[in-house]
């Protein structure tokens, strides 16, 4: 093959990550969870996705990566593995095995380890070699790792360096085994990191019970899994559905269980609001609406605002979605006992949610009446998992910024037994944020418990 202004006869600016570059120039057609990951990378600057076995994630990036060098000019790709040989035999043979079955001529000057015509460059880069990455420039950079969660701790500094440039884009592909280490910590980040989950109880052979891909899993394969393994085995949530296993750290709420619980409630209760007021420096303001079915529908966010303006930000909120003033929570541990007071001048009685307080029980038919805690913050964050988990508050995707403060904080229990879960400034500390986002829920949640279950 010849060095060419493009590698494809007429790339066009139409062609873009949304499978048509796949079907139009490659020849092949993907499928819908194939679309998801390829629709994210151009929407998205990192994409992590979790994938079960012999879904088709390999074939997926490496059209990406023809893709990429098409459509951008001065592009560089960079592409990595656990091992060498998951790069150049799997990912970069993919790569060759698509460019010959193109049905267009596929230009450039394809190597062993490298693809190059005129400003562009895509690299099969060492998994054991930081200081090869360095000096990696491109005006926009796709970075593609494969297999990432056997990835040395070592490589991720400098394949982030690579995102530097406009336009860049980060995908990571794996099988979700281990509950540690940068995969299984970028997963518990929504809000830097989209996250796709792909179960091979979706893909075309599964569904139809009959080869629709050649050399994808099959319904056959399912079927031995589950009577091998079972459903409840790691093995199961790794290989087949694409989900990490249960965690085996304190871990309050898992990404797994907030995927799980994203789906519709059957629950019938007063639409609420949660607002947790800035106490000081960086911190937001953050406001939160449920809805009737104890749906997260609006999450708004502010900072360096006086309290005059924050109550009349929560003083409309209640008024566009018809919420009683028994049924708005406001954190009153800092600022927010101003608000509260501001609104209480007008006649609007809000509920004050002290977190320091002690346990109040309003929740006793969700977390168990013999249920013991250290205070009213680590109560509201039980009811908050407990009602996750019977799928009785959904919290959508879009709201991302409130499932990685979810993600964030650990529990135990203390000499007496009780429940305990990290304190606002000690996660903190230690994420470098304030979980602000999902205070405004547990605020919400604290605006009046129930004392039986409300379902339909």
């Amino acid at each position: 093959m010849n060095p060419t202004d493009s590698p494809v006869p007429s790339p066009t600016s139409t062609l873009s990550s949304d499978g048509r570059f796949a079907e139009k120039v490659l020849g092949w057609k993907p499928w819908e969870a194939q679309l998801r990951i390829m629709r994210s990378i151009r929407d998205h600057r990192r994409t992590l996705v979790m994938a079960g076995h012999a879904v088709g994630k390999t074939r997926t990036l490496a059209s990406l990566i023809i893709e990429w060098m098409a459509m951008r000019p001065g592009a560089r790709v960079v592409c990595t593995a656990t091992t060498n040989k998951q790069v150049h035999s799997i990912l970069w043979a993919e790569v060759r095995k698509l460019i010959d079955r193109a049905p267009y001529l596929i230009g450039g000057e394809l190597k062993e380890t490298k693809w190059r015509f005129r400003d562009r460059l895509a690299e099969a880069l060492s998994v054991d070699d930081p200081t090869a990455i360095q000096g990696v420039h491109g005006r926009a950079n796709l970075v593609v790792v494969d297999e990432a969660e056997g990835v040395h701790q070592s490589m991720w500094d400098s394949l982030e360096t690579l995102l530097s440039s406009k336009g860049s884009r980060m995908v990571l592909c794996f099988n979700p085994v281990t509950t540690s280490g940068y995969c299984y910590e970028a997963a518990q980040r929504p809000d830097l990191f989209n996250v796709i989950s792909v179960s091979c109880l979706d893909h075309p052979n599964v569904r139809e019970r009959k080869q629709i891909i050649e050399g994808a899993v099959t319904h056959e394969w399912i079927e031995e899994m589950r009577q091998r393994h079972g459903e409840d085995s790691p093995f199961w949530s790794s290989r087949v559905l694409g989900r990490f296993p249960a965690s085996s750290t304190n871990s309050l709420v898992t990404m797994t269980e907030l995927m799980d619980s994203d789906a519709p409630t059957q629950v019938v209760d007063e639409p609420r609001i949660g607002l947790d007021v800035a106490r000081f420096g960086d911190d937001r303001s953050v406001l939160v609406v449920l809805d009737r079915s104890r749906t997260v529908i609006e999450c708004q966010s502010w900072t360096k605002t006086d309290l005059m303006e924050t109550a009349g930000r929560l003083r409309d909120a209640m008024r566009r979605h018809g919420v009683a003033s028994r049924r708005v929570g406001v954190d009153v541990c800092g600022m927010g006992a101003g608000v509260v007071d501001r609104l209480a001048e007008d006649g609007i009685r809000c509920t004050p949610v002290d977190f320091g307080a002690a346990a109040d029980g309003d929740w006793g038919p969700v977390v168990g009446r013999e249920a013991q805690f250290t205070n009213r913050r680590s109560e509201l964050h039980w009811v908050a998992r407990s009602l996750l988990r019977r799928r009785e508050l959904r919290i959508p995707a879009q709201w991302k910024e409130i499932w990685a403060d979810l993600c964030a904080p650990s529990y135990w229990f203390d000499g007496r037994g009780r429940i305990a879960v990290e304190s606002k400034d000690e996660i903190k500390a230690r994420i470098k944020r304030s979980p602000d986002f999902s205070d405004a829920v547990l605020i919400a949640l604290g605006a009046g418990g129930i004392k039986r279950p409300m379902i339909q």
